[in-house]
């Protein structure tokens, strides 16, 4: 046998069987040969034959990425919010006879065939993946048999976002009734903990300003700029690392001015000169006046020989 043009001949060894066999003996390179093979028969007659074959002992690593355009969250922090996210594989050589990715997901694990496409070799799930952390390898094996397996990559599916809680914090008047006196209205919204950006706007979306994260979760702002009194809605949008968005509101009032109230003898029992305030009722009635209808508390103080009483007042029909 020659495998350099009949430069150099070697003698195969025939077994018991009647084949001939030959190992070569010293390491051959990479590359394409021609092998050739001379027999001679008892009576002298030679044949020759030729093989082409090919030596190829290197296999490229090949790697796995996550789509960039799938790669909701920050770049290359390989979280995304897409159920069927896309990946790349790269370093894939030319004469790959299969690839395959492994996937393991909550202690199984299941291989899937890539698929190569005109701008390369890509994997994407062939179902919505729940969220959680997935972690993929590329195995690569080429026609001559080498095998080459990729670094792991682990990936988290996040699909999901929520807001707790959106608050005025200065609610001056009856608890949870969202109204304030305060021109600087204050909000506290609560969230999951990986919500990374919370922003707030009270003119329909016009401008956005940006909250403020304290405690895990909680996130505050209070307005810098004076707030006109008025009912206004509060939009609430927040966002997490993975990209998901979420959009709440509020509904709230300021309201800084209370007009000044009266109080008056009622003229049925004005008994003297009327506008005196002279009575003869021994319970006269009073009339009170100028209370605003968003009035949640009125107070008549009485006072008499150096004592005051409060009473607290309900309002009639009248």
């Amino acid at each position: 046998l020659s495998i350099d043009g009949g430069k150099t001949w070697m003698h195969a060894s025939k077994n018991a069987a009647g084949v001939w066999d030959y190992s070569w003996l010293t390491d051959v390179p990479e590359g394409t040969y021609t092998l050739a093979v001379e027999v001679t028969d008892i009576a002298g007659n030679t044949a020759t034959r030729t093989l082409d074959f090919t030596i190829d002992t290197t296999l490229s690593m090949p790697t796995i990425t996550l789509d960039n355009a799938d790669d909701t969250g920050e770049r290359g922090d390989n979280l995304t919010n897409r159920p069927q996210p896309n990946f790349i594989l790269q370093h894939i050589d030319a004469d790959v006879a299969s690839v395959v990715v492994s996937v393991t997901h909550d202690g199984t694990t299941s291989v899937f065939d890539a698929s190569q496409e005109a701008g390369g070799w890509r994997f994407t799930p062939d179902r919505d993946w729940t969220d959680g952390s997935y972690t993929l390898s590329v195995t690569v094996t080429d026609k001559a048999g080498n095998v080459s397996q990729s670094t792991p990559l682990t990936v988290t599916v996040d699909t999901h976002i929520s807001i707790g809680k959106v608050e005025l914090i200065n609610d001056s008047g009856v608890v949870g009734d969202n109204m304030t006196n305060d021109i600087h209205p204050q909000f506290r919204v609560t969230v999951p903990e990986d919500v990374n950006s919370v922003r707030l706007s009270i003119d329909g979306g016009a401008t956005w300003v940006k909250a403020t994260q304290g405690a895990a979760g909680i996130w505050d702002y209070t307005w810098p700029d004076d707030v006109k009194d008025g009912k206004y809605t509060l939009q609430v949008e927040a966002t997490d690392k993975a990209g998901n968005t979420i959009t709440r509101m509020l509904e709230f009032t300021i309201d800084t001015t209370l007009t000044t109230p009266t109080i008056a003898l009622d003229h049925k029992d004005d008994s003297g000169i009327t506008g005196d305030n002279l009575t003869n009722a021994k319970k006269p009635g009073f009339i009170l006046g100028n209370i605003d209808v968003d009035a949640s508390r009125v107070v008549v103080q009485v006072t008499h020989d150096g004592k005051s009483e409060e009473v607290a007042l309900t309002k009639s029909g009248g």
